[in-house]
């Protein structure tokens, strides 16, 4: 069973004075903290699965956004994912699901350019446990919460 989670949030930024507080560093190094690797070339995604691949988590929020692909890395249950870290902004431009994640993915490998500031692979993962959700809970904090 896949858990997709989306989370938008659309606040009034009048009398905030000026730009929301961007925390992307911040996610960025709890998805590394939780195994996960910033991609820096394209040979690093060889090996991320394509099948099955399907959007899963995805948050956009003033200080953080981001959307994930898992895809069946053909080990039981086994997936992986491979996030797509955005600008945060609000609202959130036109999604990169208008095109097939495998798709993605695949432009992605041959190193084409893809509507992401950066990508992270994270680790393959079995059960229901969610280290993008539990980063983006703890980094975005009372954005979540309120």
């Amino acid at each position: 069973m896949r858990r997709f989670a989306v989370v938008a949030v659309v606040a009034g930024l009048s009398g905030c004075g000026g730009e929301p507080e961007d925390r992307t560093a911040d996610l960025v190094a709890c998805f590394e903290r939780a195994g996960g690797t910033v991609v820096e070339r394209p040979a690093q995604l060889a090996d991320f699965p394509t099948a099955d691949a399907d959007y899963g988590t995805a948050f956009s929020l003033e200080s953080i956004a981001f959307d994930s692909i898992d895809a069946a890395t053909g080990k039981g249950d086994e997936r992986q994912a491979l996030v797509l870290i955005a600008r945060p902004q609000i609202p959130q431009p036109a999604s990169s699901r208008a095109i097939p994640a495998a798709e993605f993915v695949r432009r992605a490998q041959r190193g084409e350019r893809v509507a992401a500031q950066q990508l992270i692979v994270m680790p393959p993962f079995a059960d229901q446990a969610d280290p993008m959700n539990d980063c983006a809970e703890e980094v975005a904090r009372e954005q979540i919460f309120p």
